[in-house]
């Protein structure tokens, strides 16, 4: 069985994305220099361990 989002589907995946990105970007800003290295780090290691991969592994199908 393969499955595919629809294009609806595709597009609040882009507009949640693109909302959480401007959320850290904002985060990243507000913090110190010295110091915002250490939140995107933080953040990384967050999303491996949550298991979210990478937002280039994400394909337009996935294999069921």
């Amino acid at each position: 069985m393969r499955l595919a989002p629809t294009e609806i589907g595709r597009r609040l995946v882009a507009t949640v994305t693109e909302r959480r990105r401007a959320t850290i970007a904002r985060l990243l800003v507000s913090t110190f220099p010295e110091d915002a290295w250490l939140f995107a780090v933080s953040l990384q290691k967050l999303a491996a361990a949550s298991g979210e991969p990478p937002s280039q592994d994400w394909g337009a199908v996935v294999d069921v």
